[in-house]
Order: C-alpha cells, then sequence, then structure tokens
C-alpha cells in the first residue's frame, strides 16, 4: 500500500498568510504604480483588480476633498467696539429712553461667537473708552494677522466726535492693507454687515 505524504502535499500549497501578503504587495504596487502615472486602471486585464483600484481611487478622493474642506482658509472678519464695561456713564446717559444697557452690552460680547457660527475667522477687539488707549488696542488687534472685514462698531462711528471715527478708519487702512470696512447699525447686525461684502 503507497504511503501518501499529506504534510508533503500541504507544503506545496501557499499559505494563507503567503496569499494575503502576496495580495497585499501587489495591491500596494499596483496603487503606488497608478498615483505616480506609471499605471492605468483602464489598461489591466485584471479585472479583480481594476475594480479593486477603482474603488480605492474613489475613495481616495472622497476623503481628500474632505479634508481639504475642512482644512480651508476661513475668511477672517475683526470688530472694533467699544467694551460696554469701559463706557462711562456721561455717555450711557445720552442712549435713547428705555435702552436695555445689559441686553446691549451681551449682544456686544455675542459678536464674536455669531462671527464664528457664521462660518468665519472672527475676532472682537473690544476697545477701552479712552481714545489713545483704543488706537493702540485696536493697532495691535490690526496688525495681528491678515484680515479680510473689519467691522467698525457703532459706538465709535455714531457716538463719538467724528475725528476719532477717522482715526479708526485710517488705522485700518494703514494696519489692514486690503481688509474691506464694513458698519452694523446693532451688534446684531455685524454678521450681516461683514456678509454684504463678502462677495
Amino acid at each position: 500500500m503507497k504511503c501518501i505524504n499529506k504534510t508533503s502535499n500541504r507544503a506545496k500549497l501557499p499559505s494563507t498568510t503567503s496569499q494575503q501578503s502576496a495580495s497585499s504587495r501587489l495591491f500596494t504596487n499596483l496603487t503606488l504604480s497608478c498615483f505616480e502615472g506609471r499605471f492605468n486602471i483602464d489598461s489591466t486585464k485584471n479585472l479583480f483588480a481594476k475594480n479593486l483600484l477603482s474603488n480605492y481611487a474613489l475613495q481616495i478622493k472622497t476623503k481628500s476633498r474632505t479634508i481639504m474642506s475642512s482644512h480651508q482658509t476661513k475668511k477672517s472678519a475683526l470688530l472694533i467696539g467699544y467694551d460696554p464695561a469701559s463706557i462711562p456713564d456721561s455717555a450711557t446717559s445720552k442712549a435713547p429712553p428705555g435702552t436695555d444697557f445689559k441686553a446691549f452690552a451681551q449682544a456686544i460680547y455675542d459678536i464674536e461667537p455669531q462671527l464664528i457660527a457664521a462660518g468665519y475667522d472672527g475676532k472682537s477687539c473690544l476697545i477701552t473708552y479712552n481714545i489713545d488707549e483704543a488706537l493702540q488696542q485696536a493697532t495691535e488687534a490690526l496688525r495681528s494677522k491678515k484680515w479680510d472685514f473689519v467691522c467698525i462698531g457703532g459706538g465709535v462711528r455714531l457716538h463719538s466726535p467724528t475725528e476719532v471715527f477717522e482715526k479708526f478708519c485710517n488705522a485700518v487702512i494703514e494696519n489692514a492693507p486690503g481688509a474691506k470696512l464694513c458698519f452694523n447699525d446693532h451688534p446684531n447686525t455685524t454678521v450681516a454687515a461683514v456678509k454684504r461684502w463678502d462677495i
């Protein structure tokens, strides 16, 4: 009776691990060749490899678009306005009767998160009521980065002497060249003011 060496026969067959390793190397080489321009997916006669690479390429494109979209540079917007805590009583007394200063102050503090929520790289520069210190604060903020939009708040624009408003406008021109100036008529309209010029 002839003895069959089963172990010897099994040894002639590639192991599952070896098959997987070979397939992995083939797939890697084909993929690299494809992306390096040395291999065209449509030119392969191996239907399995063709489908595999086509699906893989589609996944790579989808993921790349997602990553690029999430890392796109947001447009930057800076608000320059008075810090409610620094406004003296002499200035608040000129406000229309019935003005809710607590709500108005909160609206000012909410501007930055509103800009961010609207998709901008938003920042509020809340300045003191002292003109020299305020200009220094604004100048530092304007120089801190490249701004696409600079909004000067209504307190600076409407409730300060004209020359003060002019100084802030010139500060923007000098320290944020290329930024578009915009003006709100209330803290809650700041995002709308920026969007008017986001074209």
